[in-house]
């Protein structure tokens, strides 16, 4: 899986089977989802969410094409890079 990124299922896959990673993007939705109506409230344009681990492309990768999901599953504009990754020439990408 290491040539591969996170937007990889079998990456995806791998990620999501550590039993704290659901827990983990749980409690990260749950603090995101009550934000996003005062925004909108105050007119933001905009909100930046980084998520980062060592290398960048296998567990932030998965990390954040599920929030880009969830965002966008919330009728939220997403757009997602992936600074490393890209970089990198994204081997293994989507399938």
């Amino acid at each position: 899986l290491k040539p591969l990124t996170g937007r990889n299922p079998a990456v995806a896959g791998f990620v999501a089977s550590d039993p704290g990673y659901r827990p983990f993007i749980d409690s990260l939705k749950g603090l995101i989802e009550p934000l996003l109506p005062r925004f909108d409230a105050e007119g933001k344009s905009y909100l930046t969410i980084a998520i980062g681990c060592t290398g960048g492309r296998h567990r932030s990768v998965a990390v954040a094409e599920e929030l880009a999901e969830w965002l966008r599953g919330a009728g939220r504009s997403v757009t997602l890079s992936h600074r490393d990754a890209d970089a990198a020439g994204e081997a293994g990408g989507a399938g």
